[in-house]
């Protein structure tokens, strides 16, 4: 299904929800642990916030068409 690939992202992108020790793996990326923990003093530039916008835009997107989706589903019942 379509949709479920548009979702595939999510499901691997490990790397935001990484605990500390294996947000090592992944030096370049948003990690919600190290920011929320103050582990991660440098996260506060232009490139992070791109990052941050287009990850919640991109979820979202996908909310909103499922919603679509759903509605038009049960309206036709």
């Amino acid at each position: 299904d379509f949709r479920l690939s548009i979702l595939e992202p999510l499901k691997q992108n490990e790397n935001i929800a990484a605990n500390f020790k294996e947000s090592k793996d992944f030096p370049n990326v948003l990690n919600r642990n190290r920011i929320l923990h103050g582990r991660d003093l440098n996260y506060s530039n232009e490139t992070n916030s791109f990052k941050a916008i287009s990850l919640l835009l991109f979820i979202g997107t996908i909310v909103f068409d499922f919603e679509n989706d759903y509605q038009k589903i049960t309206a036709t019942m």
